[in-house]
């Protein structure tokens, strides 16, 4: 499988079907062949019925604030590797790195999980 075409994070209508999918883009795979990801999905019959599962697509999907226990994660066909004040981020067209503690204070934090 390939890249992705989807170039968005957020709703997608589709106003024939009445459905809604709240997405985001990944690498096409097995899982996600339209090379997005999708976290959420609805069905509804008028604009009330819309208002009401967008609002909840949003308190399920998006909260505001991070919890203690939340796990963040990078997508998969990033590669992390630690540095020794800050990381790098690279795939197999582009390498990013994160450096200066005082800039990213939760820096220390992070960690590749296996």
């Amino acid at each position: 499988m390939g890249g992705t075409i989807a170039c968005l994070t957020g709703f997608l209508f589709n106003m024939v079907d009445r459905s809604v999918k709240l997405i985001s883009p990944c690498s096409a795979n097995e899982r996600w062949p339209l090379g997005y990801i999708i976290f959420d999905q609805g069905t509804f019959s008028d604009i009330n019925d819309l208002r009401k599962l967008i609002a909840s697509m949003i308190a399920k999907n998006m909260p505001l604030t991070l919890r203690e226990q939340d796990l963040l994660k990078f997508r998969p066909e990033l590669e992390y590797q630690s540095l020794a004040n800050g990381f790098t981020l690279s795939t197999q067209w582009q390498t990013l790195s994160f450096r200066n503690r005082r800039n990213y204070p939760h820096l220390p934090s992070l960690k590749k999980l296996g």
